[in-house]
């Protein structure tokens, strides 16, 4: 174990340690032993760790405070991290920070992120929290790459124009804030399970995107997945490859329309469903079916289905980028077959997620839209997925439909004849809870 309390601190130098490194307050402490102390920590207290000094341990846990100011260039390799600051935390562009278990925590009045902090644990939870203000500019990332890990952005305003990504499917970004939240033109806020809440106004910028893109449920997976057309058994293996069928949500996915024999089944279309929360939509999109190639199936070719969005914001919601739970294509396989030759197939594409909306205000000619995976070399295409819009101060009757700038779609999946049926949208003057 390494800690180490000072009342102002500059390091240059590499640190490691095998249990522990604990940089903070008015004193040196190792396990439980003081070594030295001095005048208690003041507001002007500051750790600095330069861009020349990385912090190392190994599967144990960094934590750096200060009562003032903690600012960091240099890279953190830890198990857990901690960065702490009772006035302003700085990291900066330079810096990078890989943990690899349970948390990775940011906690100041005033947090000022452009580095990188990328989460690898299967639970991770990255936690950034402001009592006043939160930035993270255009070199800023928090990353979680684990399969069930968590980010969690609070503040009273906030304003990021970096990347808050939690790339495995369903995994959550958290985004909170008490007053105003902007996010600009190269923020990117990806993950299968997003939820935004503002007390003020939020503004998505042109180039800004709020994405949930193929992060719903995995190939042939969820309520509506699809299947995979079969040839009858008796066949040769040379006969028996197929495209996949399109995954259901919104609509019902598209059959498989390209076969090696008419003989061959075209596999099972994913089936629509979540029509009695159509209005509070709620569902991650369904997956596509795996095709088949020379009888042995493709696993993970069908496309995923599109994640969920749920966005509220208590004043105006300025729209001007782009909010998507799309499903995605399936992948593509040439074959050679005994019957029609060398030929491409593919595994359906996943269908459309979910998009609720609720704000006082909406403007802005941005897009929001949750359609289907497409489809080529004979696969069906996803369903549209469902949007659900509230907008309390316009139009004029509880119930209306109130003008919208913003593209709204919940396409079908395309196809040559292939394609996935259409979502649903519902938009309507009021609020979620009418």
């Amino acid at each position: 174990a390494l800690p180490i309390y000072v009342h102002q601190a500059a390091f240059d130098g590499d640190i490691t340690a095998t249990s522990l490194i604990d940089i903070a307050g008015n004193k040196i402490q190792s396990g439980s032993t003081e070594i030295a102390s001095w005048a208690s920590a003041s507001a002007s207290s500051a750790v600095n760790i330069t861009s020349s000094s990385k912090l190392q341990c190994s599967g144990c846990a960094v934590k750096v405070e200060a009562t003032g100011s903690t600012n960091l260039a240099g890279d953190v390799t830890s198990g857990t991290v901690e960065l702490v600051a009772s006035a302003t935390l700085t990291v900066a562009s330079s810096s990078s920070t890989t943990t690899t278990l349970t948390s990775a925590k940011l906690n100041a009045s005033t947090v000022v992120y452009s580095g990188d902090l990328i989460c690898s644990a299967a639970s991770c939870k990255v936690i950034a929290d402001a009592s006043h203000q939160l930035t993270i500019d255009s070199a800023g990332l928090l990353k979680c790459t684990g399969s069930a890990c968590e980010i969690d952005v609070d503040a009273p305003t906030a304003t990021i124009n970096g990347r808050v990504e939690a790339t495995p499917i369903q995994a959550k970004v958290k985004i909170s804030t008490v007053g105003s939240l902007t996010l600009q033109s190269a923020s990117d806020i990806i993950a299968g399970d997003i939820d935004i809440s503002s007390g003020g106004d939020l503004s998505l910028s042109a180039n800004g995107w709020i994405k949930a893109d193929g992060l719903g449920n995995p190939s042939e997976g969820g309520s509506g997945k699809g299947g995979t057309a079969v040839c009858p058994t008796s066949w040769t293996n040379s006969y028996e490859d197929n495209s996949g069928t399109g995954g259901g949500y919104g609509g019902e996915g598209g059959l498989s329309c390209k076969k090696p024999h008419s003989s061959c089944s075209d596999g099972t279309r994913g089936a629509s469903y979540g029509m009695s929360s159509a209005s509070w939509p709620i569902h991650f999109g369904s997956g596509g079916g795996n095709m088949l190639i020379n009888a042995y199936e493709v696993a993970n070719s069908g496309g995923k289905g599109g994640g969920r969005i749920k966005i509220v914001v208590a004043e105006k919601l300025t729209l001007s980028g782009k909010v998507t739970a799309d499903g995605v294509p399936g992948t593509t396989q040439t074959s050679g077959n005994g019957y029609i030759g060398t030929t491409s197939w593919q595994g359906g594409g996943g269908s459309g997620g979910s998009i609720l909306i609720d704000t006082k205000t909406l403007v802005g000619s941005g897009a929001v839209q949750a359609n289907g995976g497409s489809s080529s070399s004979g696969s069906g295409a996803g369903s549209g997925g469902r949007i659900a819009i509230y907008i309390e101060s316009q139009g004029t009757v509880t119930g209306s439909v109130p003008t919208v700038d913003a593209s709204v779609t919940a396409y079908g999946g395309t196809g040559s004849s292939c394609g996935g049926a259409a979502g649903t949208i519902f938009i309507r003057h009021g609020t979620l809870g009418m």
